[in-house]
């Protein structure tokens, strides 16, 4: 399978120099890619180039989600539902998600119900009104789990992901009624460990601790990345994705192995730059797919060094 990340938070034409995002989360960074700023590519180039790096993959199974530097839903509503359209006239992948912090997914849903949208996924760090507004600067939690309601009632596919820190280390009885009553699974994942961000981190094996004790059924799989699956006695429903110590890029002989954790990285990452990332630690692989004179076999070679094709 090959996944696809885009980063199509911004509309066609603007001027890109930082994140697109109506909230201000305290851990939140700048992923891992550096520019001086650029104009954003237009759809019809956008949708070309990612068309060109399917093909030259030679991958039949492909997943898109639009995520990135920011919201997709800082985009323009009819530009964003032609965006989508435009890749499903490609009919070269399987599956299409998005990513939202979700503040705007009540204005949005009925649209991207209407053009098809595989399945939504919601980022919310804490189900507690005034923690949720210390992590994302602004009083939103309401407005989001609104916006989850109105979306899983028109048929939406909607998951959930959160951030494991001190913030809702005990709002797991919070989070198990959420996945009960809109029948949802709830995904933790590790925070990012750096100086700023030490002081909210907590360890996934704390969660664990809380959560074994209520297990009904337990799954673990590394597809396409470690996660363990807890099945609770209530009916709830939690994934955590362990991949911190576990490297599975199938690329044994990258220089960079060392440094990479590859469970965090399954995904290459097509720029709305135009600029192709097969990978989140290297950086000799990266092309300019605007670049008339990238063939299909630098696209393939590229992809491969990355673990992502080939093996």
């Amino acid at each position: 399978m090959l996944r696809i990340r885009l980063d199509k938070t911004v509309n066609e034409g603007q001027y890109v120099n930082k994140r697109n995002c109506n909230l201000n989360c305290i851990w939140c960074h700048n992923d891992y890619f550096e520019h001086n700023g650029f104009y954003a590519l237009k759809n019809k180039e956008y949708v070309k180039i990612i068309k060109n790096v399917i093909e030259a993959s030679g991958e039949k199974d492909v997943y898109i989600r639009l995520g990135g530097n920011g919201d997709p839903l800082m985009v323009k509503k009819k530009e964003l539902s032609d965006f989508i359209n435009q890749l499903k006239q490609t009919n070269l992948f399987s599956s299409i998600d998005l990513t939202t912090n979700g503040t705007r997914l009540k204005k949005y849903a009925y649209e991207l119900k209407s053009i098809g949208l595989n399945s939504i996924t919601v980022s919310i760090n804490s189900l507690d009104k005034e923690q949720y507004s210390r992590i994302t600067g602004k009083n939103e939690l309401m407005n989001v789990l609104g916006g989850i309601t109105y979306a899983r009632d028109i048929g939406l596919i909607i998951k959930i992901n959160s951030i494991f820190s001190t913030f809702n280390k005990n709002e797991i009885e919070l989070y198990e009624r959420l996945s009960i009553e809109k029948n949802i699974k709830i995904k933790f994942f590790d925070l990012l460990y750096n100086e700023r961000t030490k002081k909210y981190f907590c360890k996934l094996e704390e969660l664990k601790s809380l959560l074994k004790p209520r297990i009904k059924k337990f799954e673990y799989t590394e597809d396409p990345y470690p996660k363990e699956i807890y099945y609770l006695d209530s009916g709830a429903i939690f994934q955590l994705k362990t991949a911190g110590k576990i490297n599975l890029c199938p690329n044994v002989s990258c220089d960079f192995r060392t440094f990479c954790l590859e469970g965090c990285r399954h995904s290459i990452r097509i720029g709305i730059d135009g600029i192709l990332r097969p990978c989140g630690i290297r950086t000799d692989n990266i092309l300019d797919l605007m670049n008339n004179e990238i063939s299909s076999e630098a696209i393939w070679k590229s992809l491969y060094s990355g673990g992502k094709v080939g093996y």
